[in-house]
């Protein structure tokens, strides 16, 4: 007999908060049959209006906060509750953290079916505020009259933001100027329902040791002269900008950037120096978000791959090389792969910048350039992985086993594609070499980063 769903569209029903989902809505409970709840913290007592409802679960909007959790608290930012942003700010700080090691715990425990596995206390931050180094801001409104923000949850709606707490000052700074400009530009912002405008997305990215700006125009046609007109007069601005480029997206499309790329005035990318060496950041680089934790997740992954000197070591997902160029200095060497071309262009003038000589780069997916080399008679004895949410590409796992590569430092954005992976190579002779290590790179959010170092059975 089907089993009856107990809540229904439009009505109210008492909830108590008992946990936090992954993507930081309360959860609650009617007659055993869950619910989540948007602004809900555990230890509310809350009455909801159900919105929505699946055969497992539903959604419901909190109408009436009837007891209020002692780590309930006032959020900072006026558009906290509309704005996509951020989801915890009305989350007391040391909760959210607790309530984080507690996602990776059950994430460990429930997608990968590994028991007695420890998870350290989240690392936190001091100040969880004006940490971000990168903002990505979509544009609507009207010509003169330019929104600029984030979406609303679930919707394309932009609510409009004049300044972040959680992004880097001097990104607040550069868009409070840079608004006043577009609008007295009178390019026509983007509008997404008619796929007509030109202003689509406004990306400022910042080098926090060196405090440099990077500004991306995102565009769906380049127009010209009022394009170079604002990018002049953002330069003039605003000292710290050290370029500006455009970027022609003209798709239809949730994508934000597009392939083509032009410079409009200074150079394409900003140099930061972070744990004594540098590295470029152009519009498109993976580069950690958070400027203050970011030395933190370095160091734990360094601890973690225990180099002694003689060994080599695979940086799979290299990006722009950060993480093999900070063990490089440890390692005999150090082979990074990644699928996009120019981020492997810019893992090889980091490499250069640092005169780092034992770093090697190779553009393709890990999974086949690493049996290539192997072929070759390469014999790693480390690999690093720090794959996208998605996590491991399962024949990037097979090809780790296959190889018999005895230590594995994996770094995830996502507790739950992370115990996938532990699982698997947990059931192919590996096993977990100490403590899952959560790191808090996403204050008031509900995300978290881990670390943790797998080693085969017989090299423990």
């Amino acid at each position: 007999m089907k089993k009856q769903i107990p809540v229904k569209k439009g009505e109210l029903y008492t909830l108590e908060i008992h946990s936090l989902s992954h993507n930081g809505e309360g959860i609650g409970r009617y007659q055993g049959f869950t619910v989540f709840v948007p602004q809900a913290v555990p230890g509310d007592t809350v009455e909801v209006e159900i919105i929505s409802t699946k055969k497992t679960y539903a959604r419901g909007l909190i109408t009436r906060i009837i007891v209020s959790s002692p780590n309930r608290t006032p959020a900072v930012c006026r558009v906290s509750s509309d704005c996509g942003g951020c989801q915890l700010q009305h989350f007391n700080y040391q909760a959210q953290l607790n309530a984080k090691q507690q996602l990776v715990k059950d994430a460990l425990a429930r997608v990968g079916g590994l028991q007695n596995i420890t998870v350290a206390p989240v690392l936190g931050m001091s100040d969880p505020w004006h940490y971000r180094n990168k903002a990505s801001f979509p544009l609507g409104g009207q010509t003169g009259r330019v929104k600029i923000g984030f979406y609303q949850p679930r919707t394309h709606k932009i609510i409009d933001i004049d300044y972040c707490h959680i992004q880097h000052p001097l990104i607040n700074k550069s868009l409070t100027i840079i608004k006043k400009l577009i609008d007295n530009s009178q390019i026509e912002p983007y509008q997404e329902i008619n796929h007509c405008g030109v202003l689509r997305h406004l990306i400022i990215r910042i080098a926090p040791g060196t405090e440099e700006i990077l500004v991306a125009l995102v565009v769906n046609k380049d127009i010209g002269s009022p394009l170079r007109q604002l990018a002049t007069a953002i330069s003039q601005e605003i000292p710290e900008v050290k370029g500006v480029v455009l970027n022609i997206n003209e798709k239809q499309t949730n994508v934000i950037m597009g392939n083509q790329e032009i410079t409009l005035i200074g150079r394409n990318y900003i140099i930061d120096n972070l744990l004594g060496k540098s590295f470029l950041i152009s519009a498109k680089s993976f580069y950690q978000i958070n400027a203050v934790q970011t030395p933190v997740l370095y160091r734990q992954a360094i601890e973690k791959a225990n180099l002694q000197g003689n060994e080599i070591l695979v940086d799979a997902y290299c990006g722009t090389g950060t993480i093999g160029l900070m063990l490089a200095e440890q390692a005999k060497q150090v082979i990074g792969i990644e699928l996009i071309p120019a981020a492997v262009q810019d893992a090889r003038r980091n490499a250069e910048l640092n005169n780092i000589n034992n770093a090697e780069f190779h553009v393709g997916r890990a999974e086949q350039v690493i049996p290539e080399l192997i072929s070759k008679g390469l014999k790693p004895d480390l690999i690093v992985v720090d794959p996208p949410r998605k996590g491991c590409d399962p024949a990037l796992l097979s090809a780790i086993i296959a190889a018999g590569i005895f230590r594995v430092v994996y770094i995830s954005c996502n507790p739950a594609t992370l115990a996938r992976d532990m699982s698997i190579l947990v059931d192919n002779g590996y096993q977990i070499a100490g403590d899952v290590q959560p790191v808090d790179m996403f204050g008031h959010s509900s995300h978290v980063e881990c670390v943790v170092r797998i080693q085969r059975r017989n090299c423990l």
